[in-house]
Formats: structure tokens, sequence, C-alpha cells
């Protein structure tokens, strides 16, 4: 679980897999926004003025990986899926979902976030990490008032 605090994204809390092996990142490390899935998820989920602020901060510790436009354009895609998916831009092999912890006015006060190691040993795959992850990231949403709009087609 990770916060956005002053231009990073910092993490606050990990569980350990109850797998024997797996991968984690310790309480209290700071990561690059640009390099992180949990980064773009805690910009991608804000309104365009607190959006803007968060980039400002962020493009000033570090250039990112690419053009400010690029990166707009992928936190569109990123605010489209509802989350981001992404390969480890720091370590090979380890694939990283991430979805926000939404408040009340649907902005991300947090990133819910999943470093996927794929095992062969194991039948769980995937789209079975992403559900689990999308799950919990919705119902702890659901805990701090987050309440979503209903779809056209439930609407009286």
């Amino acid at each position: 679980l990770s916060v956005f605090d002053d231009g990073d994204a910092l993490v606050l809390a990990q569980c350990d897999t109850l797998e024997d092996s797996g991968y984690f990142v310790k309480p209290g490390t700071r990561r690059d926004v640009f390099l992180t899935a949990s980064g773009r998820v805690l910009l991608a989920f804000q309104n365009e003025d607190e959006r803007r602020r968060r980039l400002t901060a962020s493009f000033a510790k570090s250039p990112g990986l690419m053009s400010e436009a690029d990166y707009l354009r992928r936190l569109e895609i990123v605010r489209f899926q509802g989350f981001e998916e992404m390969p480890s831009l720091q370590i090979s092999g380890v694939h990283n979902f991430s979805f926000p912890v939404l408040d009340t006015h649907g902005h991300a006060v947090a990133a819910m976030t999943m470093s996927f190691l794929l095992r062969s040993d194991l039948s769980s795959g995937l789209d079975d990490a992403r559900k689990i992850l999308r799950e919990a990231a919705a119902e702890l949403s659901r805990s701090i008032g987050y309440s979503p709009e209903p779809e056209p087609s439930q609407k009286a």
C-alpha cells in the first residue's frame, strides 16, 4: 500500500505472500512515481489541478522516463482501465498490478499494488492476481466511504 509523498510513491505497508517465496518492497521505501505502477495510479486518479501539482513535484525530483505529454497520455490509459499493469522497470521477471484506493470524491488516497512472479509450479496466474487485487482495493475504498456511480443501466 503506497501513498504520494513529496513527489514519490511511499510504501506504507506490505504483506507477505502465503507461498514459500516471493518478492516484496519494505515499508518506508520511496520509489519514483514514473517508474512504478503505484506511482502512476496515484497520479492518474486525481482531479486535473492535483494531478498537475503532483506531476510538478515529481518532475522536480526526476525527469521521468518520458515526456510530460507522453506521461499524461499514459495516465489517461490508466484511468480508462481503472488500474495500471506493467512489467517492473526495476526487477526483471516481476509483473506489477496497481489499483487505486479511492476516497469519497473518487480520488486515489493510496495505491494497492501486487508484484507478481509467475511460477510454473502453481496454477494461479495473472488474471487471478488481478481479480484478487481489484476486489481488495474496491473493498478498502468502500470502507473509507467511496461509492461508485451506478452504471447508466442501473439508474432509475
